[in-house]
């Protein structure tokens, strides 16, 4: 797998302030899944490639911690 889904993801998520375990919890996924595909240690499939982008652009538009909310 390239290095450059790994940095591109860090950077994003950074930028929008997601702890990983918090991304992870918007993913339905564990935060170790989280962890290796941002170290290149596992390749994200389709599926969670979506998850992660919809996360993040929820994010910036500030909706995504709307469903923590209850």
């Amino acid at each position: 797998m390239k290095a450059v889904l790994p940095r591109t993801l860090i950077r994003e998520r950074r930028r929008a302030a997601l702890p990983q375990r918090q991304l992870a919890d918007v993913m339905g996924v564990p935060q170790s899944t989280l962890a290796r595909i941002e170290s290149g240690q596992r390749a994200p499939t389709f599926i969670s490639r979506r998850k992660i982008k919809k996360a993040l652009r929820d994010r910036a538009r500030g909706s995504v911690f709307t469903f923590y909310v209850a």
